[in-house]
């Protein structure tokens, strides 16, 4: 495909994405969840929210973030709270494919822009005032430096990568197990290779996503035990739920549409 084509059926499918992102989002009211992060900035200093983890699991660096603004004279309204939410989510429309057209081509990119426009999940993280869509982008961000540093190892990219995954875990603990798991699959290319030639590079870069990770866990680290101990004390999640999000997922509540989706995707 040519250069002029894919660039024009990028912009339609961005433009696509974005409708369902925006539609109505000024009357949109904010609750639930999303009020976490308020909360917490409204009730402390910066000093003591970058140093603790807490169990309404607020995004410790926006937090921060409105902590300062708060600080500043500056008073954010919803739609400014969900600015970084759909400003993830609309640099992902872009970047995304703008890296798939690079790696395998520019008709799948078109292909996999028009699945990240359409996504049930990617629409609500983008309409959210939470970290999800800011960890998606970076989540995504880490796993595309990886690659590209495994093909062609180089420190910067190496260096892309260990601040991209720090900063997506930092945003989100949970993101810390998809933004590691690229090292499984260099493992795996290693074992079938039968080669070691790599692994003393793999294993500095494993050290230095490591340190990285311990520089925003270790200041944390009496508060993120506490957190642990009480989870692990609270009720697991139940088989409606985890239902309830395989749905989610699947973009439907039919039983037969939710199965088919998931048959494919294993």
């Amino acid at each position: 495909m040519r250069r002029t084509p894919f660039i024009a059926g990028l912009i339609v499918l961005c433009g696509l994405g974005l409708l369902p992102r925006l539609w109505n989002l000024g009357a949109q009211v904010l609750g639930d969840d999303e009020v976490h992060s308020v909360r917490s900035a409204l009730g402390r200093p910066v000093s003591h929210i970058l140093v603790t983890y807490e169990l309404t699991d607020n995004c410790i660096p926006l937090t921060a973030f409105w902590r300062m603004l708060l600080d500043a004279g500056v008073r954010p309204d919803e739609q400014m709270l969900r600015l970084p939410a759909v400003v993830s989510g609309a640099l992902l429309l872009l970047v995304a494919p703008a890296w798939a057209a690079w790696r395998i081509g520019r008709g799948p990119a078109l292909v996999f822009a028009g699945l990240l426009a359409l996504s049930p999940g990617l629409v609500i993280y983008s309409r959210i005032a939470r970290s999800y869509a800011p960890v998606v982008l970076l989540g995504f961000g880490a796993v595309a430096a990886f690659e590209a540093w495994w093909r062609r190892p180089s420190w910067r990219m190496g260096a892309v990568y260990v601040g991209l995954a720090a900063l997506a875990a930092w945003f989100h603990l949970g993101a810390a197990t998809f933004v590691v798991a690229p090292f499984l699959f260099a493992v795996a290319d290693l074992l079938v290779h039968r080669t070691t030639q790599r692994l003393r590079a793999l294993l500095g870069l494993g050290l230095a996503t490591g340190l990285a990770f311990l520089a925003f866990l270790v200041p944390a680290l009496e508060s993120l035990l506490f957190l642990i101990l009480s989870k692990q004390a609270s009720s697991g999640v139940g088989l409606a739920a985890a239902w309830d999000v395989l749905q989610l997922f699947a973009g439907s509540r039919r039983v037969w549409v939710t199965a088919a989706f998931w048959l494919v995707a294993a």
